[in-house]
């Protein structure tokens, strides 16, 4: 540690000594910054984000720094986080792929990573550190990652469509989970977190409906002006 500081402290004293000030305040203020730990500290203790996304977003900071630079990355300093981090992680993890499906999987954990490292970090965010020292993390927020290339999902073939919709409505009597289920899926084009979340009530005395009530409102992502729209009601008739 002793051999650490002499060497630090002679980086700064030579700019000092040719007279390059702004180098050696830069030195003097990096030398200063908080570590990876700092930031995680006070990220835990600040963010009212769920338990699941604070643990899942701080892990994704320290996988990034132990990738790219290994050892302990709560002992970092804070001035590992530039643009280079993010393009090393990005070049080391898409070298450990060798085929396409792992190479598109990896471009999506990268992105993934990446996401979630920068959430601790963001402009929003700042308002945790004000009273410790950080670096500019504008290269850090900012650096591009590769998206992912999506391939398209083949169509069901239309006899099998047809076959689906012919037996979809001897569901609803024999099982109306699953009859409502299909309703979902083939009239109202939800999501998949959205098919999970269904309400109970939509099955009402007997019959598979989705009933309109006030917490059904919605606004479209592409409306403007706050127009609203709401679901409406399918009956099994």
């Amino acid at each position: 540690m002793i051999a650490t500081a002499k060497a630090r402290a002679k980086l700064i004293i030579e700019p000092i000594l040719n007279g390059q000030w702004e180098t050696a305040e830069k030195l003097k203020s990096r030398s200063g910054y908080a570590t990876i730990g700092d930031i995680i500290e006070r990220y835990l203790s600040q963010a009212h984000d769920r338990p699941a996304t604070i643990r899942n977003n701080s892990g994704a900071l320290r996988l990034l720094i132990r990738t790219v630079r290994g050892g302990d990355p709560d002992a970092q300093s804070a001035a590992v986080l530039t643009g280079d981090l993010i393009r090393q992680f990005e070049q080391i993890r898409i070298t450990d792929a060798k085929t396409e499906p792992a190479r598109r999987r990896a471009r999506a954990s990268i992105r993934s990573y990446v996401v979630q490292a920068r959430s601790l970090v963001a402009p929003r965010k700042m308002r945790f550190y004000e009273d410790i020292n950080l670096p500019n993390l504008d290269a850090f927020r900012n650096e591009r990652v590769e998206i992912p290339k999506r391939s398209k999902p083949r169509a069901l073939d239309t006899g099998v469509i047809a076959a689906i919709n012919a037996a979809a409505p001897k569901l609803a009597s024999t099982d109306p989970e699953v009859y409502a289920a299909f309703l979902m899926f083939s009239r109202l084009g939800l999501r998949n977190v959205e098919i999970r979340n269904a309400r109970w009530h939509w099955i009402e005395n007997g019959r598979i409906g989705i009933i309109e009530r006030p917490e059904e409102i919605f606004i479209r992502k592409e409306a403007k002006g706050g127009s609203q729209s709401r679901l409406t009601c399918l009956k099994n008739s």
